[in-house]
């Protein structure tokens, strides 16, 4: 019986992370759109060709920012959570100080050119 209570307790915080972490990305989508910008998921084989293999497993979706002169201002990795970030950031040997600025909670932005501090008007939009 406490078996099946604790399942239950479990796929429902399963399910209610999920649901907020695409609550983040709509939310960040809309407010990013009503701001002019285009934001379009990337495809698999774009993702593919931008992000090693072995890192895939922390991301759950990549999105272009383009603004409305349909400039790529910056790419949007979402994370399937905070824990994710930490290890990806582990993996790739950059401490969550250096790259402190440039998340929203599970989603990290991508400066294409310049300073990664460029983007952080993006996270002002959406915060």
């Amino acid at each position: 019986m406490k078996l099946k209570k604790v399942l239950k307790l479990m796929i429902g915080f399963v399910f209610l992370i999920t649901l907020v972490a695409c609550s983040t990305v709509d939310s960040a989508i809309s407010k990013l759109e009503k701001e002019g910008y285009t934001v379009v998921e990337m495809s698999d084989e774009e993702i593919n060709n931008l992000i090693h293999d072995e890192l895939l497993e922390y991301i759950e979706s990549v999105y272009e920012i383009k603004d409305s002169d349909d400039l790529q201002v910056s790419i949007m990795l979402v994370y399937n959570d905070e824990d994710s970030i930490d290890e990806y950031l582990e993996k790739i040997e950059i401490s969550r100080e250096e790259a402190a600025g440039l998340f929203y909670k599970n989603l990290y932005f991508a400066a294409l050119e310049g300073p990664a501090e460029d983007v952080q008007y993006l996270i002002d939009i959406i915060d």
